[in-house]
């Protein structure tokens, strides 16, 4: 029979502890890193996002002037491909006149 003395025990255990709390910090260490990194793709990502919809913005902004210009045109066309258009157009703009006028005289009184 083997005897082992009470002392081995002890330093059994704390070899066995100690290697527990090195493999915990070890993992800790480990995650932190990860959680770093994770922050930094994150920031990344937040970063790109803003870029992305920064950029949809000044496309349905130009968008919006392309569609106006169509629509300008589109009148202007129709304009001009009618034989009495500029009588229409003097026409239209004074009857628009007339109306801001109204609109004006209403907002004084």
């Amino acid at each position: 029979m083997i005897s082992v003395s009470p002392h081995y025990g002890y330093c059994f255990v704390m070899d066995v502890r100690k290697e527990t709390v090195n493999g915990i910090e070890y993992k800790v260490r480990v995650l932190i890193r990860k959680y770093k990194s994770l922050v930094q793709e994150h920031e990344k990502l937040q970063h790109d996002y803003q870029e992305v919809k920064k950029q949809l913005v000044e496309k349905n902004n130009e968008l919006k002037q392309l569609q106006d210009s169509k629509l300008a045109l589109s009148i202007a066309n129709s304009l001009e491909n009618s034989s009495k258009g500029a009588e229409e157009a003097r026409l239209k703009i004074d009857e628009l006149i007339l109306e801001i006028d109204n609109c004006i005289q209403r907002l004084n009184n």
